[in-house]
């Protein structure tokens, strides 16, 4: 047996479908002081984006969480290109994209999309990705860019910005 298939056997034990669902639930539940600046940023980015799923809702009120998460950690802010494309820092992406110009196409944070994804699905109050979105596209991102959801549907980067606040 393998590491992954052992991770996989104690996730379904504890109730979870992946490894990686049952370690995000696990960093979640730490106090906030305990968690790295990186399990922050993938708890903000959890919340920030648009989720179809019975157990997580589209709801505001995970939107709101996230503003207050990344209102009590700023440093939130400058961990990943995705974390600036999900906070709609246009600035701060060409920083990005100027140093490394593959982090266009690099997949991170939760749920490991894109930065154009999180561009798309991000919903934080007060704030607008649409400028971001404009600037990845212009430097190569894939407008066919997608995730697909649960294995089994397709959810494209144009889906995201067509869901409403």
């Amino acid at each position: 047996m393998v590491l992954q298939d052992t991770q996989f056997v104690i996730a379904l034990d504890y109730g979870f479908s992946s490894w990686r669902k049952l370690t995000a639930h696990i960093e979640s539940h730490l106090p906030n002081e305990q968690r790295s600046i990186n399990q922050l940023a993938s708890d903000f980015l959890r919340l920030v984006i648009i989720v179809y799923s019975e157990t997580e809702l589209a709801e505001p009120q995970r939107w709101q969480q996230a503003k207050k998460l990344l209102d009590e950690h700023p440093q939130i802010h400058h961990e990943s290109i995705h974390t600036a494309c999900a906070i709609g820092d246009a600035e701060r992406v060409q920083t990005w994209l100027e140093e490394d110009p593959t982090l266009i196409k690099r997949k991170g944070g939760y749920p490991h999309w894109e930065p154009l994804m999180y561009a798309a699905y991000a919903r934080l109050p007060g704030a607008s990705t649409l400028e971001v979105g404009q600037l990845l596209l212009t430097h190569g991102a894939d407008p066919n860019a997608h995730y697909m959801w649960g294995g089994q549907y397709k959810f494209t980067a144009l889906t995201g910005v067509f869901r409403s606040r």
